[in-house]
């Protein structure tokens, strides 16, 4: 059996199919201005630190900031993208 720690587990179940389906939302919506993006970011992301060590945190983190620059939603140095 292969040993993966809560932060894979995380990315890869439920909690991240629930983020995407919310970051979705959240990328049609950017148009309300940058701090209602980073706040609906950050309740979208919420579920996925629920209890986790900061080690895990760290790994869910660059994952979430890797996925909006993947869908242009911010630049890699964390600047929102403008629309």
């Amino acid at each position: 059996m292969d040993i993966i720690s809560i932060a894979q587990e995380r990315l890869s179940g439920p909690d991240w199919t629930d983020f995407l389906a919310a970051l979705d939302i959240v990328q049609r919506d950017r148009v309300a201005g940058e701090e209602a993006f980073w706040h609906a970011v950050d309740m979208s992301k919420a579920h996925l630190f629920d209890g986790i060590a900061d080690q895990d945190a760290d790994q869910i983190e660059a994952a979430v900031n890797a996925e909006l620059v993947r869908r242009n939603l911010i630049t890699p140095a964390g600047e929102l993208v403008s629309s």
